[in-house]
């Protein structure tokens, strides 16, 4: 509907005046009208009772002309061509039509037959199906498909998900989300597709919905395409695991690639360290640069609110781990702060930290070529001064009560802190 704009004035008139010389009544014309506004495309049409009295006005201005000796104006030959052609009426006769209706102000045969060829090829081309164009052409279509097209094209026939899957998709930020048996929702360089079998659900914003009985299988069909391409370069990969049943499915998925993951960030929301651990096993280690793990709770025993711990003692072995450079770990107490010290920065939550614990990381921090910061969330209020005195700390010039300083012995450098009462961070100047 509305692929082209309604009939303008000029081309309403002309049309009826056409159509009253040939001594058309109203209704006729009006069916006439009709089959102009819905061929080639659908346009917005008047209303009968609207169109009436216009053909009614217009054919008060035809008896005019004809008492007076005039002929039909000259204004617009293509809509007559086209009233014409929608009735079936040749090219030959359409002609002598124009002639007789417009005497000298008719345009040349060669004008009718422009306009007449044109509807003529339109009409051809509705019966021609997209996957009826050449391989060549419909290879350089799909290269230029947003992500929404070319998730439907794979669906339409064989050969379509043949000439799609030959492209080699380019994504940079992909995210999958699993909740809890209702939909799957996975972004695609900022587009969202909603996977579903529920036809109530409330369409999100910005996102397409897909509402299939098998839409989990749909669904990792699309990502078995996104990540078809082993040269896929990504900036990000956010996983969030909510169910056990997505997280076997998910993990089987990651094991079928031949490849590991080329990505720079990845976030994984998961529900033990046996998930970071299968997400870890698939990403290309050297090319990781930050890890975001946040602990959730997915349909298992567990509770929001009971305190959770993690070792990272199988992780912590694992070269991707050696090789990062910055983690951040949200939502999960971290048993041993030692498993961090090899990194540039980290974030982390404890439930409280010894002294020993806190001289062994300004020890680490002072003689690492590669710390450079670390926040420190804890459960238990700290003692400022306690802290300060333990590890030698000076106060900063500026007097401030939560900042201190630390001079590594035999160099220039600083190890900058900021206290407060649940806050440890450090800085590397």
């Amino acid at each position: 509907m509305d692929d082209r704009p309604p009939l303008s004035e000029i081309e309403l008139r002309t049309l009826c005046l056409y159509n009253i010389h040939q001594w058309k009544t109203a209704e006729k014309t009006y069916e006439n009208y009709k089959k102009v506004c819905s061929y080639p495309s659908k346009i917005e049409k008047l209303s009968a009772a609207k169109f009436k009295r216009l053909f009614n006005q217009y054919s008060k201005e035809y008896l005019l002309m004809s008492e007076n000796g005039f002929h039909l104006p000259h204004y617009c030959s293509q809509i007559c061509v086209h009233s014409d052609f929608v009735e079936g009426i040749s090219l030959k006769r359409s002609y002598e039509k124009i002639r007789e209706a417009f005497k000298e102000g008719a345009v040349g045969k060669e004008i009718v037959e422009y306009f007449y060829d044109g509807f003529q090829s339109r009409a051809s081309a509705k019966h021609l199906q997209f996957s009826d164009l050449p391989f060549d052409t419909l290879r350089v279509v799909v290269k230029k498909l947003d992500l929404k097209s070319t998730l439907n094209l794979r669906n339409v026939s064989r050969d379509l998900r043949m000439i799609v899957d030959e492209q080699k998709p380019s994504y940079k930020n992909i995210r999958i989300e699993y909740s809890r048996n209702k939909y799957i929702i996975v972004e695609f360089n900022e587009q969202y597709v909603l996977y579903t079998a529920d036809v109530d659900l409330p369409r999100i914003p910005l996102t397409k919905k897909i509402v299939r009985s098998d839409f989990e299988n749909i669904a990792f069909e699309d990502l078995r395409f996104a990540f078809r391409n082993p040269e896929i370069r990504l900036d990000t990969l956010h996983i969030r695991y909510t169910a056990l049943q997505f997280e076997y499915r998910l993990s089987r998925f990651l094991y079928s690639l031949k490849y590991q993951i080329h990505v720079k960030h990845c976030s994984i929301d998961f529900g033990n360290e046996k998930d970071v651990e299968t997400i870890l096993q698939r990403l290309k280690p050297k090319v990781l640069n930050k890890l975001t793990l946040r602990r959730v709770s997915p349909d298992r025993s567990a509770k929001d609110n009971e305190i959770h711990y993690i070792s990272f003692d199988y992780v912590s072995r694992m070269d991707q781990w050696k090789q990062v450079e910055h983690v951040e770990v949200q939502k999960a107490k971290v048993l041993s702060i030692e498993k961090f010290f090899h990194l540039k920065r980290f974030d982390i939550e404890v439930e409280s930290i010894p002294m020993e614990n806190l001289r062994r990381l300004v020890n680490a921090a002072s003689h690492s070529t590669n710390f450079e910061s670390c926040r420190i969330y804890t459960d238990e209020y700290l003692d400022v001064d306690f802290i300060a005195t333990g590890l030698k700390l000076q106060p900063t010039p500026w007097n401030s009560d939560n900042s201190h300083f630390y001079e590594i012995p035999e160099t220039k450098s600083v190890l900058n802190f900021c206290l407060s009462r649940n806050l440890i961070h450090i800085n590397k100047k």
